[in-house]
């Protein structure tokens, strides 16, 4: 053990009868209140952003992070330290029950699985060689399973000098030995580090659901131990040296897992954990904070203090109940009387609506949390159909689109529910910045003079197409989900205003819109198109929506970017290239400057995707709950918050 950090029952039932007692006051913003009517908001936490002037943590070719020594704080005290820590959250304390609403059961409890669902149930019992700081975001990297590291002078090669004395868990489904190996309990050394990586970036053949590593660290060519598979040392080596590198380990994602435990279970049960079962909940062993306690499909998947953890006096919570409530309705009246602790997570946090039924009815009970999602906004094109194969058509619907009429749809009570962005998400080290972005043509306000100049410019590249004044195009607009419909419509009506355009919604089941858009069976669909990012890098979006050459894309993407290669051949052998370019540098100014210039030619060259903006998502925590702070865009990357939020109770 080292002290230095760097060195249920089912609550259903109880539900049932609180929601006769709160459900007026959880309908919705008409509903009538069912507490005294307040005027103090519900309390908003502050949301750390990564400034868009701050470089990211290991980006240039000079910084090599090495953890502060501070033999005499406690894990806690070091995490204290952080610019991140609040101090009106008082001093920890340790036990209790984290309840954590989730909206659907999980379908596949594997390792480096992320996502909104997934990281909840499967990430609290794994730790990684780094990770961000969870309450701060892209700007920090801190030590995980590796107290130190260095590059190589070509930097090709990563030394990790590994914390000494770190167990895996003793998990009793987990056998105490396979082959000769130790398996349960065995210590966490670097001969376990290889095959971890391995898993992560090339994947059995089964594991059909892992592709994160394979896009994000396909250059890692494999881990060396200088000092024995024993040893504490591991190096990691890279084909090429690239910006992201540091970012894309830091995520977590690639989790460390016991060398013999991998052949075990690769060897007696392929794809075991790729179920939603109680028994392949507990299949899995790593070295975090928390173990599976029991999965009751439908009510809860529980997580319960790992007894040898090896940072001293953490996790601070006895365990973490992920309660699965479906309702929206019922989760919120779980919140608002105390029945759950937090709900929130990407798409399943609280409605706008509910938002303002926090601020207004519950604003000693519910603490607001508002957090960029990771995902932008707004409809894509099928550019093997005409007109659309024509850029001057698919720029001038990206200059007419009214993106501040989408923001005004996105509000919750008072506070805002979006924001905008060019061709990147915003709120990372390499986006535009809101004050830049409103004077940017396409996306500046279209009742400013600016923004008429837009809808003017529009109108001329139509008619350069179609000819004066000819607007007999009619645009169908895929809308694959409920949740989708609002934007198509929004979408028409900006349309119809701005450019005489015909808008036609097609409402469709997501799966129905999955394989119309494998097969291009679409003009144009609605959702989650526009970009999205995993950890705060500019790969994240420009290898699997842009480039072919990472066979990182999706079949329904990869058909929309050949026939652009076939369209426009020059401009797809520009972006192709200078993504290449601005991967391998190391530069942080240097690589900026290309990723704008990028970001500029896609959005109004390209204009493949029409983003409206990104979604706010509003996580909701109660009273006791502290130690809770996102960083925008931590989705997917804030996994190691659990051993280190705690419940004032």
């Amino acid at each position: 053990m080292f002290r230095n950090g760097y060195k249920m029952k089912p609550i259903i039932a109880t539900l049932a009868g609180l929601m006769l007692i709160v459900a007026l006051a959880c309908a919705g913003e008409s509903a009538t209140p069912t507490s005294k009517p307040t005027n103090t908001p519900a309390p908003v936490a502050t949301a750390t952003s990564a400034p868009a002037a701050t470089v990211p943590a290991g980006a240039t070719a000079t910084e090599v992070p090495v953890p502060a020594e501070g033999p005499e704080l406690t894990s806690m005290e070091t995490y204290m330290q952080s610019s991140g820590y609040m101090p009106e959250w008082g001093e920890p304390k340790t036990g209790g029950i984290f309840k954590w609403r989730v909206s659907r059961n999980n379908s596949n409890f594997s390792p480096n699985m992320s996502g909104t669902t997934h990281g909840l149930f499967n990430m609290p019992r794994y730790g990684s060689l780094i990770r961000f700081d969870p309450w701060v975001g892209f700007t920090s990297i801190i030590p995980d399973l590796a107290k130190s590291w260095a590059w190589n002078d070509d930097m090709t090669t990563l030394t990790f000098q590994l914390y000494e004395g770190v167990k895996f868990q003793n998990i009793p489904e987990v056998p105490e030995s396979y082959n000769g190996g130790k398996v349960r309990g065995d210590e966490f050394t670097c001969e376990d580090v290889g095959p971890s990586a391995e898993r992560h970036v090339r994947p059995p053949k089964w594991e059909t659901t892992l592709k994160k590593g394979q896009r994000s660290l396909w250059h890692l060519t494999g881990v060396t131990c200088p000092d024995g598979p024993l040893g504490y040392t591991a190096e990691v080596h890279f084909e090429v040296p690239l910006g992201k590198t540091m970012s894309a380990l830091a995520q977590g994602l690639m989790v460390m897992l016991d060398k013999d435990w991998l052949e075990w279970y690769n060897t007696e049960h392929p794809a075991g954990m790729t179920k939603g079962t109680n028994e392949a909940y507990h299949l899995g062993m790593g070295t975090g904070p928390y173990i599976p306690g029991e999965f009751k499909s439908d009510i809860v998947g529980e997580h319960r203090r790992n007894p040898d953890y090896h940072r001293d006096g953490l996790p601070l919570a006895d365990g973490i109940d992920v309660v699965i409530l479906k309702d929206f309705t019922t989760a919120f009246t779980a919140l608002a009387t105390g029945q759950i602790h937090v709900m929130g997570r990407g798409s399943w946090s609280m409605t706008p609506a509910q938002v303002a039924q926090a601020q207004r009815d519950f604003p000693d009970r519910i603490t607001v949390h508002p957090n960029a999602h990771l995902f932008g906004y707004g409809v894509g094109f099928n550019v093997g159909r005409a007109p659309y194969d024509n850029p001057k058509v698919r720029q001038a619907v990206q200059l007419a689109m009214d993106r501040d009429e989408w923001l005004l749809l996105r509000d919750a009570g008072e506070l805002p529910g979006g924001m905008k962005m060019l061709a990147l998400v915003s709120g990372t080290p390499w986006s535009y910045s809101v004050e830049e972005l409103e004077q940017m043509r396409g996306i500046r306000d279209k009742l400013t003079p600016g923004g008429q100049e837009d809808v003017a410019e529009a109108n001329a590249l139509l008619d350069e197409v179609f000819g004066e004044g000819n607007r007999e195009l009619e645009i169908s607009c895929m809308a694959a989900g409920v949740e989708y419909v609002e934007d198509c419509l929004l979408f028409a009506d900006m349309m119809k205003k701005n450019l005489g355009i015909k808008v036609v919604m097609e409402s469709v089941e997501p799966a129905v819109g999955t394989d119309r858009s494998k097969t291009g069976a679409y003009e144009m669909n609605s959702g989650a198109v526009a970009a999205s990012t995993d950890f705060g890098d500019p790969d994240d979006y420009l290898l699997p929506k842009i480039s072919t050459r990472y066979n990182a894309n999706s079949s329904a993407v990869l058909r929309n970017l050949e026939a652009l290669k076939v369209n426009e051949p020059e401009l797809m052998l520009w972006l192709e290239d200078t993504i290449d370019k601005q991967s391998r540098e190391l530069d942080f100014v240097k690589r900026h400057a290309m990723v704008r210039e990028l970001e500029n030619k896609i959005y109004y060259d390209l204009a493949l995707y029409i983003p409206f903006g990104q979604r706010m998502a509003f996580p909701g925590t109660g009273p006791a709950v502290k130690g809770y702070r996102l960083f925008d865009l931590s989705l997917y990357s804030n996994w190691s918050i659990w051993e280190r939020v705690w419940l004032d109770e």
